[in-house]
């Protein structure tokens, strides 16, 4: 594949070189062999246009590039790239593989942007602009870049002449760069600059692309989704929805034990087929839903009440169009079970306990059929069994006798129904099973060909259901040396002593194949080490701490020695550095962003050199946005430094540091996470710089009761909160809503939504060297309580901290229980 590429850059360049001579000709015979592009011919129409987009798209192919050259994007200059220099283009050695392909796709397009301007064809000059942007725009990934990006373009399309059509193309690529924004309102703006490119030539392409663009955004679409099985009232069905005034539904009801009964596939709920053969008889309901506006062209969210008050199993389908035809419409079906039966199936010896129980109390349910169904799809999903519910609602299957089939579970009482179409299947009888192996341990991990490996044998036994382990004494025990091939280099046999030990060593031959190798013994058990060729190394790089404070937005400077082992400096050589950046999230970040990414980015890199001391000087600015200071984010940084010797050899040195917007930060240590009223409550706080190192310091706390909501919610009715310091677009009520399939939430969440009432009392901490002070509470009645703490780093920058804790009834406190729950002491023998 390489050398395929090499002969066709090699043939680009000799055809390229020659440009001058036929440029402007156009594709003519050619035509036979390349196919022509769609382009008006004034747009690309010549050789020298063909010759160079080819080249370029070549060249933008990443997944031929090296990893070097995929990997050392960042090192580029990415607003040189994007604003273009036919000067410095020119210069530019296109035959040097060393050169970066985006280097080479910047100085040919503005070799070919030259030279249509020079000929004054302006669109087509635009058009090299354009491809320009849009290979950038692919290779170039951090939003400052596509922010540049999509500002250059922005300052062409401003003084280009919107007289002529291409003008149009241009507004389509920016239309389409914004609208890849993660912005709430990048929608509207992209459909404003796309607007603008149609109105302006509305029969050109660009138009065209634009009227696309704009079609796209302004569609109406949705998407349903439907709880599998519910309760009557309930949100069942969710709506994601934009550009969309109102949708209908109609609801269908079927039998479902029949149809499991007459299925001819793997389906146990009916499919498209199905569903139209549904559709064609008389709906059971009918409804209609207003939803809100969508104002930002975006997906928004609202959940629907099924207007169905008879347990069954319904087809639920939601329609455009209010009559529900076929033409213009977009319909989506969703299968749903009104029912208050829910069954709780498990995994016990032997079989499988499944459990019938009310959705709306959670009470277990007697005397409910329960029918085990085997998964067929060439004669029909068959009844293997029936049986009914005892008191606590349990039923039970042995899986003893079945055969390598899948198994369902189908319930009925009275009205509700119930399915649990999780395959079950046949499983082991068997507990914990019981185990013989070897721990085995060497004296180092990297060894070289002809060295000696010491290594020790520590045989054992165990496991079982009361999982216990014991060393193997006087037992035989076979270790093999394995090399990266996998043959055995060599072997010992072995007996354990008293203590179920043994130990050895092995001669590493020369000539084997180097890398990973591996000790194994013959009752189980192995340990991995590598074998390989190295040199011993003649100098070390270290990096100093940093003589002053670093802080964010602020120049940063950090030094680094580099010296021989023998102690004289290294005086000359390369020194290569990059920094990375990746951003940390308070713990309370992940209750409304679970998946906040935390990928490392590239935010500086260079190159310095080393003085006659062998020491070298870095400096950058960690940059961040301000606005995060609000939200608590911190930034690990990494310095990463690679050192290359008049000798070609090189060294690598790193250093780790975390930058915030406040220097100091404090935990609020909460070991029980509730009291007792009766009893003293106390936190400690302790108090560190943003690398976990103690620190002294003045802090000062309040304490709040919060006010507790009027209704207990369940977990999937606990709102979605909005962050703290969220800076969200438009919002839909059902945007702020959990979906009721989703009842993961965390306690201190919701406990950090509860507003703050009344301040109770108020102090101040002072923590010595340890970092630590303990702030003691008492007299608390039962409730919910906040503690918020603040201290102040040495600029002056302060630091919030706040801890939720609930205080519970004293110990002669009767706990209150509903009704199912209660209990008779007298024959459960329980104390207070």
């Amino acid at each position: 594949l390489e050398q395929i590429v090499e002969a066709a850059d090699a043939s680009y360049l000799v055809l390229w070189s020659t440009r001058a001579e036929w440029g402007s000709e156009p594709l003519g015979e050619l035509a036979r062999y390349i196919a022509q592009n769609n382009y008006p011919p004034r747009i690309r129409g010549t050789l020298r246009d063909a010759v160079t987009y080819l080249w370029v798209e070549l060249l933008a192919d990443s997944s031929l590039w090296s990893p070097a050259e995929s990997n050392e994007v960042f090192q580029l200059d990415a607003a040189a790239l994007i604003a273009g220099d036919p000067g410095a283009s020119s210069a530019l050695v296109l035959a040097d593989p060393g050169v970066h392909p985006l280097l080479k796709i910047g100085a040919l397009l503005d070799d070919l942007e030259l030279w249509h301007e020079t000929d004054r064809r302006l669109e087509a000059a635009l058009e090299a602009r354009l491809e320009r942007l849009r290979r950038l725009n692919a290779a170039l990934t951090t939003d400052a870049d596509r922010s540049a990006i999509i500002s250059n373009l922005e300052e062409v399309q401003t003084v280009f002449d919107r007289s002529l059509e291409w003008w149009s193309m241009g507004q389509a690529v920016l239309a389409e760069f914004v609208q890849a924004e993660t912005e709430s309102d990048a929608l509207i703006r992209a459909r404003e600059i796309a607007l603008a490119g149609r109105d302006r030539h509305p029969s050109s392409v660009g138009g065209q692309r634009c009227n696309y663009i704009v079609a796209a955004i302004e569609q109406p679409n949705y998407t349903l989704a439907a709880m599998a099985v519910d309760g009557a009232g309930r949100r069942s069905l969710q709506v994601s929805h934009k550009n969309l005034k109102t949708l209908h539904f109609r609801a269908w009801s079927y039998d479902l034990m029949a149809f499991v009964a007459s299925s001819e596939d793997y389906n146990i709920l009916p499919s498209h087929r199905e569903a139209e053969a549904i559709m064609t008889g008389t709906p059971v309901a009918e409804w209609s839903v207003d939803l809100p506006a969508t104002p930002d062209y975006r997906p928004h969210t609202t959940y629907v009440v099924p207007e169905l008050t008879r347990p069954g199993a319904y087809l639920v389908t939601a329609s455009m169009r209010a009559d529900f035809e076929d033409s213009v419409n977009f319909m989506v079906a969703e299968n749903f079970l009104l029912s208050d039966l829910v069954l709780v199936t498990r995994q016990v010896a032997g079989g499988y306990e499944v459990t019938a129980r009310s959705g709306e109390t959670g009470r277990a349910l007697e005397d409910v059929e329960v029918l085990l169904y085997s998964y067929d799809y060439r004669r029909g999903h068959r009844e293997i069994e029936r049986k009914r519910s005892g008191p606590n609602g349990v039923v039970e299957f042995s899986s003893r006798s079945w055969n390598r089939n899948q198994y369902f579970i189908l319930a009925r009482d009275g009205e509700d129904l119930a399915l649990d179409s999780n395959r079950l299947y046949q499983h082991s009888d068997g507990g914990r099973g019981t185990s013989s192996a070897a721990l085995l341990y060497t004296d180092r991990s990297v060894y070289r060909p002809q060295q000696t490996i010491h290594w020790k044998a520590v045989a054992y036994s165990g496991g079982g259901e009361k999982v216990e382990y014991r060393t193997l004494p006087d037992t035989a025990v076979k270790v093999s040396l394995i090399d990266a091939n996998g043959e055995e280099v060599a072997s010992a046999d072995v007996t354990t002593n008293s203590f179920g030990s043994a130990s050895g060593s092995f001669d590493i031959p020369a000539g084997r194949l180097l890398g990973q190798w591996s000790l194994r013994t013959s009752i189980g058990g192995q340990t991995w080490l590598r074998v390989e060729e190295y040199k011993r190394p003649t100098f070390e790089v270290t990096v100093a701490d940093p003589e002053a404070p670093l802080r964010l937005n602020r120049e940063a400077e950090l030094s680094g020695d580099v010296k021989y082992y023998f102690g004289l400096p290294v005086v000359s050589g390369a020194v290569d550095w990059r920094v990375t950046r990746e951003p940390i999230y308070p713990r309370w970040w992940y209750w409304w962003y679970p998946a906040a990414s935390a990928q490392s980015q590239v935010v500086a890199a260079g190159e310095t050199s080393l003085d006659d001391e062998g020491r070298f000087t870095i400096r950058f600015v960690p940059e961040a946005d301000e606005r995060e200071a609000e939200r608590g984010v911190t930034y690990r940084y990494r310095l990463g430094v690679d050192v290359t010797d008049e000798g070609g050899e090189t060294r690598s040195a790193e250093r780790v540091f975390r930058l915030g917007f406040v220097a100091v930060e404090a935990r609020i240590v909460d070991d029980r996470g509730f009291y007792r009223a009766d009893e003293e409550s106390t936190l400690r706080v302790v108090r560190t710089d943003l690398d976990g190192t103690p620190r002294a310091g003045e802090g000062s706390w309040r304490l709040v009761r919060l006010v507790q909501p009027d209704d207990v919610l369940l977990p999937a009715d606990q709102p979605r909160p909005r962050p703290p310091g969220d800076r969200g677009g438009y919002e839909t009520p059902g945007d702020l809503l959990r979906p009721r399939w989703d009842p993961t939430y965390d306690p201190d969440a919701v406990l950090a939504q509860w507003a703050e009432g009344q301040e109770l009392a108020a102090g101040a901490l002072t923590h010595g060297e340890d970092g630590a002070a303990e702030l003691s509470l008492s007299g608390l009645d039962a409730g919910a309580y906040r503690v918020i703490y603040s201290t102040h780093d040495d600029f002056g920058a302060e630091f919030t901290a706040s801890e939720q804790f609930v205080v519970a009834g004293s110990r002669r406190t009767p706990l209150a229980l509903p009704e199912f729950l209660r209990f008779d002491r007298s024959t459960v023998g329980v104390g207070e």
